[in-house]
């Protein structure tokens, strides 16, 4: 938010520097972004009064003005500017003078008549883009006097960067309250606001039909305004000095209360209303053309103003065209209400616009300001424009207004949280300076009543940093923390650390993506699950809450490849989202290969990954984060994946993971080149670590035999290894009873179990492949002999030809 220093200090005015106070208003909490000079050095311009207007004899767009510029004697001016008027006032260039990015002002022949100086606009003088009009000045600025003085343009323009939980302070009222409160003044509002008295009986009824979204609206009608008068440039001056431009005397008032006070209005034409105000949600299809021109078609969840014969504005939002005033407006019906904030946030950005209400009604207004800022509206209006107001209507549902809140604070609160002990009386005297008010409390803690224009304050906490506020954060002392270091088990946050140390050390990189991805893409991945759709999206790109990881990965990898990376590993934590008697949001792990499996180098002879590579890399996940544990992999078809070059990875029968390849069809519509490998490991179902186990190291040699069996094709080999592990192969021993029990669960003959070779075609038989496992074993307690290797190797054949019916392979 942008804003006058001097119309701050009209509120407050503490004695402090332009750069102090941007200081202290950047510790209250209200970031000062930039301080720039209300406008550029104007110091050769001084006030002209117009006396005479006449057209240039040798061309029809020029004028030819006689001008006073001081007392003496009139110069003459030739304009292409419209609008020129004698007895106005506008800003005078004289010869030598210098504009902002220009030359000095030369005496110059224009079409046969010398021109001596020039008339300014407002672009001219480097004070906005208006190049229309020339800018006019109020009629009684004497002739000669500075422009700078004439405008008080020695001022300092504020933009403050406000966060969603302070609205209050989005108004010259709210910014200066807290100046007041910090600086332990009095807050004195350069005007006083009382009740207009009503001139006619002439109102305009008002029903709340929606009083969830509207449960106070305020109106009233003033009759015979003159609209020809121009805004005095007082008013056009602070608005322009907090970013608006000057439209037209009434909305130019509107204007000026909602940054003063901080209560958006709306001025419509009585003439083009027919019957009572209606505040209501839109009905089907409902249309209604909007100021900025354009027709929009309103969903049922919209809030409206209406009349007889329908929607005029969108509430909160925007008015409408057809009720809008013009030059032609003669009498106004001006609205003053509270618009919830649940019933207009998103509205504006649902249908592509922004405007000055909408950002403040969505962040919250006083729900008591509407009464007030009518009547200083109504004030303006009748000093500025004229006009005969009638008595105020106010439509009001109190049931559904909001509640002031009633907070405790403990005397122990401010201590435990800010680490600084601030005495209670000194707390208080803070939180009342604020317009909180202390409330009847008990033994253990002081309760206060939070004023209408603070939303955000609901919790013990928040009183606690409204004390830090203003109290000062530099006046609380600094200390490190205590650190207890005590053992605890191990937690999500923690697995999800061995998780990114494991996978870093693979070559992955951490990517971190929106929860919004595009509907399209998700839609191509996982056809068959229900995405939730957002009803406010940012962007097309960014409709559906994700239901998997996949769909932002990919669109990483995409961003990379359009910037000729070659290799890219990619992992990311987070949550996916599904509906499921509500919406449920469940934590995974996914990642991404493309590309070669490690970085180039000359000796590296490294091809592109495959599905070993991303399986290998799953397994050092959960050896990362369970430790030693057994999981299998199914082959699976879906979608989004390579069928035959993908798989489920299950643990004790549930599923806790997927991997593979992207399937073709979607590679090649995502437009990339080659192979792209996937994961996603749900981490709710991943088995909680076993710890590690320590096993002695033998010092006794290995013996290895390799091993070949024919089984039909459709056998996974992953059974094969699953049950000679579960097997356990052992022998007979000579020990007595005492040196078995001594040794039980220490011996593990089988060291390793590999696969050397899976072979299909001849000589093997149509219908069955060749599998050559590669067996190492290695005694603890001494070393094994040829006849205890063959008793194991025989027991391994045995058990194979029971389960799966394998041949020895001759």
């Amino acid at each position: 938010m942008k804003f006058s220093e001097q119309w701050l200090r009209e509120w407050v005015n503490p004695a402090l520097s332009s750069e102090t106070l941007a200081d202290q208003l950047t510790m209250l909490g209200m970031e000062v972004e930039d301080v720039v000079a209300a406008a550029p050095d104007l110091g050769d311009v001084v006030v002209g009064r117009v006396e005479a207007v006449a057209k240039h004899p040798h061309a029809d767009k020029l004028s030819v003005c006689t001008v006073s510029k001081d007392a003496g004697a009139p110069v003459t001016v030739v304009t292409g500017a419209p609008g020129v008027r004698p007895g106005h006032c506008y800003p005078y260039a004289g010869i030598g003078a210098v504009l902002p990015g220009s030359e000095p002002i030369k005496e110059m022949e224009i079409r046969g008549i010398t021109s001596t100086g020039m008339l300014c606009s407002a672009a001219e003088l480097g004070l906005s883009d208006d190049t229309d009009e020339l800018f006019l000045l109020d009629s009684d600025a004497g002739p000669g006097a500075a422009l700078a003085a004439t405008m008080r343009l020695d001022d300092q323009v504020f933009d403050i960067g406000l966060t969603p939980n302070r609205g209050d302070c989005l108004s010259i009222n709210g910014i200066a309250r807290e100046v007041a409160v910090v600086n332990r003044m009095r807050l004195e509002p350069p005007a006083a606001i009382s009740p207009v008295p009503a001139g006619h009986d002439y109102t305009r009824d008002v029903n709340l039909a929606a009083p969830d979204g509207c449960p106070r609206y305020v109106g009233r009608i003033i009759n015979n305004i003159d609209m020809s008068r121009p805004s005095p440039l007082w008013l056009r001056e602070k608005l322009r000095r907090c970013g608006l431009r000057s439209l037209n005397v009434v909305v130019d008032i509107t204007n000026y209360v909602m940054l003063e006070l901080g209560q958006p209005m709306h001025a419509f034409d009585n003439d083009k209303l027919n019957g009572a105000i209606c505040v209501r949600y839109a009905a089907a299809e409902e249309e209604i053309t909007l100021l900025d021109g354009e027709a929009r078609v309103m969903p049922e969840t919209t809030l409206v103003i209406a009349d007889a014969d329908g929607a005029v504005a969108m509430a909160g939002v925007m008015g409408g065209m057809d009720s809008a005033i013009g030059d032609g407006t003669r009498h106004v019906f001006l609205e003053s209400a509270f618009f919830a904030p649940l019933a207009v946030a998103g509205r504006a950005r649902q249908f592509n616009l922004h405007s000055d209400a909408s950002h403040r009604f969505e962040r919250g207004v006083d729900f008591m300001l509407q009464r007030r800022a009518m009547e200083r509206a109504t004030r303006l209006i009748l000093d500025i424009c004229g006009g005969d107001p009638g008595p105020v209507t106010e439509a009001v549902a109190e049931q559904a207004l909001p509640q002031r809140q009633t907070v405790g604070l403990r005397p122990g609160a401010v201590t435990e949280l800010l680490g600084e002990a601030i005495d209670l009386q000194e707390c208080t005297a803070i939180l009342t300076r604020l317009g909180l008010e202390e409330a009847a409390g008990d033994t253990d803690s002081s309760r206060f009543t939070v004023p209408a224009h603070r939303f955000d304050i609901t919790l013990e906490a928040d009183l606690v940093e409204e004390v830090a506020r203003i109290y000062g954060y530099r006046n609380i002392t600094s200390a490190p923390p205590p650190a207890h270091m005590n053992m605890r088990r191990t937690g999500v946050r923690e697995r999800l650390d061995l998780v990114r140390g494991a996978l870093v050390q693979r070559g992955y990189q951490e990517a971190i993506s929106y929860s919004f991805v595009s509907h399209t893409l998700q839609s191509r991945l996982f056809p068959d699950t229900g995405s939730i759709a957002l009803v406010n999206a940012i962007s097309s790109d960014m409709e559906r809450m994700r239901v998997s990881l996949w769909p932002g990965l990919l669109t990483a990898l995409r961003y990379n490849l359009n910037r000729q990376q070659e290799r890219v590993r990619l992992f990311e934590t987070g949550k996916v989202f599904s509906r499921n008697d509500g919406i449920r949001q469940a934590p995974v792990i996914g990642g991404l290969s493309y590309g070669k499996v490690a970085p180039e180098q000359w000796d590296n002879p490294y091809g592109a990954g495959n599905f070993y590579d991303i399986k290998s890399d799953v397994e050092a996940v959960l050896a990362a984060c369970c430790g030693p544990v057994s999981v299998d992999y199914q082959p699976l078809s879906v979608t989004a994946l390579h069928q035959g070059k993908a798989a489920e990875i299950m643990y004790r029968g549930l599923r806790i993971g997927l991997a593979g390849a992207l399937h073709p069809a979607i590679q090649s519509w995502l437009e990339i080149e080659q192979e792209v490998y996937l994961f996603e490991l749900f981490l709710e179902q991943i088995p909680d670590s076993k710890g590690l186990n320590y096993q002695e190291i033998s010092r006794f040699p290995l013996v290895k035999r390799d091993l070949s069996v024919i089984i039909g094709d459709d056998v996974p080999v992953a059974r094969l290894l699953q049950n000679i592990i579960n097997l356990e192969p052992g022998f007979e021993t000579h020990l007595s009873r005492e040196e078995e029990s001594g040794r039980a669960g220490e011996e593990n003959y089988l060291a390793n179990l590999e696969v050397l070779d899976v072979y299909q075609g001849e000589p093997v038989a149509a219908g069955k492949k060749s599998v050559t496992l590669g067996l190492t074993f290695q005694g603890i307690w001494d070393t094994l002999v040829n006849q205890q290797v063959e008793s194991m190797v025989t027991q391994i054949l045995d058990s194979l030809r029971k389960e799966f019916d394998a041949q020895l392979r001759e």
